[in-house]
């Protein structure tokens, strides 16, 4: 029986240190200053806010404002300054000044998540009576960065849930696939969704066949 226990202890912990083997190695923290854009500083990134990254460097904790900011790395997740892109395209209203988005893909077309909260009308029951309430929800919008010409392309996320909601989807992304008809041909047959976008840009970045990994919703964390 103790011989059991201990193959079994044994056995435990050979499966332990396997899976800790294949899990991703995580990668440290580091900052990039605006006014010295070719210096990577590593650091510990403590916390990351709407306004401040706080940091901790020698046992002392300290803030960094996200206008002096050109990129950081935080918890294995690269994020840059992007400035004046559209949540929404075609609308000025919804403009963004500055912002940090993270970086999904990169290549030929880079893959840009930027990420806010949005507030949402939501019934609240109270004594028995349902009245509106309001909540939040973090909603994300996808950006596509064309390499050769810079510009900015906002993957429209309106209305994908409603009938014909993937056509603006499409629409956005044909220009990108012109040169990939193992990859237009599919999006225009409406075999590839919204939910492939990642797929779709890591299959075009890495000249490789489209593979479908985890599928994520579109627009909503």
């Amino acid at each position: 029986m103790v011989l059991t226990r201990l193959l079994l202890v044994i056995l435990g912990l050979v499966s332990l240190q396997k899976l800790a083997a294949q899990q991703p190695a995580s990668k440290p923290d580091f900052y990039i200053l605006a006014d010295s854009p070719s210096i990577r500083h590593a650091t510990t990134i403590k916390s990351v806010g709407d306004q401040e990254i706080t940091i901790k460097e020698k046992g002392l904790k300290h803030n960094i404002q996200n206008a002096n900011l050109l990129a950081f790395r935080y918890e294995s997740r690269n994020f840059q300054a992007f400035e004046n892109f559209y949540l929404k395209p075609a609308n000025p209203g919804s403009r963004i000044r500055r912002a940090f988005v993270e970086v999904l893909d990169s290549g030929q077309v880079s893959l840009f998540a930027y990420r806010y909260s949005k507030a949402t009308i939501m019934p609240l029951v109270v004594s028995g009576t349902i009245l509106p309430g309001i909540g939040s929800s973090v909603q994300t919008v996808y950006l596509l960065r064309d390499a050769a010409t810079q510009q900015i392309t906002t993957v429209p996320t309106d209305g994908l849930l409603t009938i014909g909601g993937d056509q603006a989807f499409r629409t956005a992304l044909q220009p990108f696939l012109l040169k990939r008809p193992d990859l237009l041909a599919p999006l225009l047959a409406k075999h590839l969704h919204s939910e492939d976008l990642a797929d779709i840009i890591r299959a075009l970045n890495s000249n490789k066949p489209f593979a479908r990994t985890n599928r994520t919703p579109f627009g909503v964390d």
